[in-house]
């Protein structure tokens, strides 16, 4: 089991190679245009348009180059999807903001992802 230092040790280790990569690892702003519960609601208004949502990831499930993301804000639950391997090393509890299409697969309302911003 890892300890609180290990742990601190692998953030800081993260923190710097996004540094690395010329990305801003908490930037002050986000540019959310949609709560989680709307795009339940309005589904069919937003069906294949673009939306940035964003919220705290609260399970990360990943299979190969695929991982499927919950992300919650104040308002409901809702899936990401990703279909490449992300650099950005997300964890649970991270805060994001995603850009992407939503779409429903099996009776449930999913956000492809296309962009995914790590926020403060």
């Amino acid at each position: 089991m890892s300890t609180l230092k290990d742990l601190r040790n692998i953030r800081l280790e993260k923190l710097n190679k996004l540094k690395e990569l010329g990305v801003d690892p908490y930037p002050a702003k986000s540019f959310k245009n949609i709560d989680n519960i709307k795009a339940f609601e309005k589904f069919d208004e937003i069906q294949n348009t673009e939306v940035i949502a964003g919220g705290r990831i609260t399970s990360i499930r990943k299979h190969g180059q695929l991982a499927f993301i919950d992300i919650e804000d104040n308002s409901s639950k809702i899936s990401v999807v990703v279909f490449k391997n992300d650099e950005l090393n997300l964890t649970k509890y991270s805060t994001i903001e995603v850009e992407g299409k939503v779409l429903q697969y099996q009776n449930r309302f999913e956000i492809i992802a296309d962009k995914i911003i790590l926020l403060k």
